[in-house]
């Protein structure tokens, strides 16, 4: 797998069990792209829509790039993403099957910028609890001296 040099979670993305987890490129200018490089990118808020048999990111804040000249600039605007045609069909399917698409990181390989989506659903509250408590369990097994 290919090195990568900065790395954007979707801290939000954690409340959500994936069945399956798609990489896929991301439709942005220039500036943008320098932006995100530089640390301005948010995906807390955001979710994959899809319509027209296209694939787009919402809801995503990436900060205006300070030297632009683009203005006005909407940080918030959807911003298509480049997926592949079976990879469009499942996620076609998925929101027929009303589960989320969440994007889970953002990371840039060889140069391009990618994000990695999940197809999934959200945690109830018992697996949240659980987690919870495996947790805290490893937690103090670790803390204990081990010549008990």
């Amino acid at each position: 797998m290919p090195e990568k040099s900065f790395k954007y979670t979707n801290r939000k993305a954690r409340n959500y069990i994936f069945a399956k987890r798609i990489e896929v490129g991301i439709v942005l200018t220039g500036a943008e792209v320098k932006s995100v490089k530089t640390r301005g990118i948010s995906l807390d808020q955001s979710n994959v829509q899809v319509f027209n048999n296209e694939a787009y990111l919402v809801n995503a804040h990436i900060s205006g790039y300070q030297f632009s000249t683009d203005r006005p600039y909407d940080p918030r605007a959807s911003r298509k993403l480049l997926v592949k045609k079976k990879e469009l069909e499942m996620l076609i399917e998925a929101k027929q099957q009303k589960l989320a698409i969440v994007p889970i990181n953002c990371y840039n390989t060889r140069g391009w910028i990618k994000l990695l989506i999940g197809v999934g659903r959200h945690k109830q509250i018992k697996e949240k609890k659980s987690e919870a408590i495996t947790r805290s369990l490893k937690k103090r097994l670790k803390q204990q001296p081990e010549n008990m």
